[in-house]
């Protein structure tokens, strides 16, 4: 149990909240071990992304409690979960479409007063894993296409060296190709020793890689187990994956 313990990077314990008098999430519970790829999935309006939300302070937890590594961040204001090394990629409005790509990436790590040749230095990091962005690193984001955008969101969350990423619908929106490309970057991203917690609505393909996963419905846990196992679970194939 205490080794069990050690391994646990985020651990979130029975929460209830939401948005002012509007409560969504209702007794979510669940943890991510280091270097774990966790999925969440579940219906519309379930609390995945509120879930999401809740680990970087933007949503009022009235009850229950977030711990990453040890340390009590709930409620805690979004710039000091910032300081945590938590990486967050929303599902909309998650990079400057008026600023380059490379000035994207630089805003990742604003906040860490590191020198200007350690960001230069990471932002080259980010090029080794999202190639492309490095052809295209003079052009406004809003010249990209979705998927370029969201390894520029991806990119900026990175420069911070989190621990944890967080990511909330990464593929929304995106052609097939794109999808499957940003799922290798993400078993990538994990391979270098990065936990990730990620909401999915391509539920198939998220479970087939992911070390476990959870269902969440009306704010509540419905399933938690393998990505493998509720993969070939008739009541979670049949509820939530058209099978």
């Amino acid at each position: 149990m205490e080794q069990d313990k050690i391994m646990k990077i985020l651990t979130i314990n029975n929460i209830f909240g939401g948005y002012g008098e509007v409560n969504i999430l209702n007794g979510v519970s669940l943890f991510v071990k280091k270097s774990e790829i966790v999925v969440i999935i579940g219906p519309n309006g379930s609390g995945k992304s509120t879930t999401m939300k809740s680990i970087c302070g933007l949503v009022d937890i009235d009850s229950g409690s977030i711990i990453f590594r040890d340390e009590d961040i709930t409620n805690l204001r979004t710039d000091k979960i910032a300081n945590f090394k938590i990486g967050y990629v929303p599902q909309e409005n998650n990079i400057f479409f008026s600023l380059t790509v490379s000035e994207n990436l630089e805003m990742g790590a604003f906040h860490l007063k590191k020198r200007r040749s350690e960001i230069i230095q990471q932002v080259e990091k980010i090029y080794q894993i999202f190639p492309p962005l490095k052809d295209k690193h003079k052009q406004h984001a809003s010249s990209l296409s979705g998927g370029q955008r969201q390894m520029v969101a991806i990119g900026r969350a990175l420069m911070m060296d989190p621990d944890l990423l967080l990511l909330d619908e990464p593929t929304a929106g995106l052609s097939p190709k794109f999808t499957e490309l940003i799922f290798d970057k993400v078993l990538e991203i994990n391979k270098l020793g990065v936990s990730i917690l990620m909401v999915e609505q391509n539920a198939k393909d998220a479970l087939s890689f992911a070390d476990r996963a959870y269902v969440l419905v009306m704010g509540k846990n419905r399933f938690e187990d393998t990505g493998k196992n509720l993969l070939q679970s008739e009541e979670v194939g049949k509820m939530f994956l058209g099978g």
